[in-house]
């Protein structure tokens, strides 16, 4: 039997030194949630060298909808998975170390990370039926706190060690215990939020891009954008970068709002802006130092990894 390998989200510092997720499934059935296998892979820069070494951490037939790693030289990765599983593994254990695991009683739709200051830590965020919670960790793991939800869907977090905000059917910011909703410019919901200096960047998922403090107001539109093109923003290198799927990869100036085409030859899918700007495309790992030059890795590496094995031998 031929199989499909499909590549949905990166994070760390470079395509050589990062995690991302990657499904694998029947092209005859397409890609269904509980039949077809859902992947953690790694990557390890080699010491003394240029390439990185790949392995598969650990697979489901469930989805995993959220993973992120810890920067610097001792990096924790975490993943959560939508059937309620959250779990962090330290990356400098052999491959096929067990991943200290907790389980929620809501299902966890995303996750996102913040490497230092008063917002340290893995937010955890999820629903089941009316339920929304959001549940804060430990970077090094340990027991969840949970957090006041923002009232609000969340599609996407982002936090520095300043400040800590969500997007959905709304905005709200964090701070000292509780969640200020922001003035929003739009009724679409927000689906990608980025910090940027002193500012809040939001974009709804055909494109209308918002930015402010607390308010945030329209300052630019990405060139045909449909609903689901957008899947990331990210600030980096004193612009806006955004991840525009079947569009390709994009840079803006707030200032000017006119978005540029950097990349259309790719299908960027996720940003992670804390070294060099890494992106997963259905089919690459990729990553630019400056902007101008990119390098990739990871082609067929899942398909050549798990070769003509049975979809579902892995198990969490």
């Amino acid at each position: 039997m031929s199989f499909q390998t499909v590549y949905d989200a990166a994070t760390g510092s470079s395509h050589l030194d990062c995690a991302f997720l990657a499904r694998r499934f029947d092209p005859a059935t397409g890609d269904v949630e509980g039949e077809s296998e859902s992947l953690v892979v790694t990557s390890r820069r080699r010491e003394d060298s240029d390439r990185g070494r790949m392995a598969t951490r650990i697979g489901t037939q469930g989805r995993y909808t959220g993973l992120w790693r810890s920067a610097g030289p001792e990096p924790r990765l975490w993943a959560c998975a939508r059937r309620g599983w959250v779990g962090v593994v330290d990356l400098s254990a052999p491959a096929d170390t067990t991943w200290e695991r907790d389980r929620l009683t809501t299902r966890p739709s995303g996750l996102c990370g913040v490497d230092a200051g008063a917002h340290q830590g893995v937010y955890v965020w999820g629903s089941l039926g009316a339920e929304h919670t959001v549940h804060r960790y430990p970077i090094a793991g340990g027991e969840a706190a949970p957090l006041a939800h923002p009232d609000l869907r969340i599609a996407a977090m982002v936090g520095d060690a300043e400040r800590l905000v969500a997007v959905g059917d709304g905005a709200a910011s964090y701070g000292e215990g509780t969640w200020a909703r922001l003035r929003v410019d739009t009724d679409s919901p927000l689906v990608a939020v980025a910090l940027a200096e002193e500012r809040v960047v939001a974009c709804t998922d055909d494109g209308v891009f918002v930015a402010g403090t607390d308010a945030l107001t329209e300052f630019g539109r990405l060139p045909s954008a449909l609903p689901g093109d957008i899947r990331a923003i990210a600030w980096w290198h004193d612009a806006l970068w955004i991840a525009a799927g079947r569009l390709g990869l994009w840079r803006m100036a707030l200032d000017e709002g006119a978005p540029v085409c950097v990349r259309d030859d790719c299908d960027p899918r996720s940003l992670d802006a804390r070294g060099d700007l890494l992106f997963a495309t259905s089919t690459l790992i990729a990553s630019t130092a400056d902007g101008t030059r990119f390098e990739a890795a990871g082609k067929d590496f899942v398909l050549h990894a798990r070769g003509d094995a049975a979809l579902g031998a892995f198990t969490e």
